[in-house]
């Protein structure tokens, strides 16, 4: 995941040059872990996250994850609490839109 967000992050980056620019990233369930990720750790580049979701309420990646081996383990993740905790961080710049 830490490689993933590296890379959305500098290529965002790259993308925005030296221009004053803020992004909104769209997300589905299946990105939206590194989306958010992606906007709590450049909140001056990344405005907002919009996230199209089709899953039920319970809906929860970051506490799936099991082992330091699984591709969605998040160094330090105990500390968001899960997604909504992630969210929680994040306040009004997440827009959740059932599908």
């Amino acid at each position: 995941m830490v490689r993933k967000l590296g890379v959305l992050l500098n290529e965002l980056q790259s993308l925005r040059g030296d221009r004053d620019l803020r992004f909104r990233l769209v997300a589905d369930d299946s990105q939206i872990v590194l989306a958010s990720l992606a906007a709590l750790q450049w909140p001056e580049g990344i405005s907002s996250v919009r996230w199209s979701t089709a899953a039920p309420a319970d809906f929860d990646p970051v506490r799936a994850v099991e082992s330091i081996y699984d591709p969605g383990f998040i160094p330090n993740g105990l500390r968001y609490q899960g997604l909504r905790g992630l969210h929680k961080l994040l306040g009004d710049r997440v827009t959740k839109v059932a599908q």
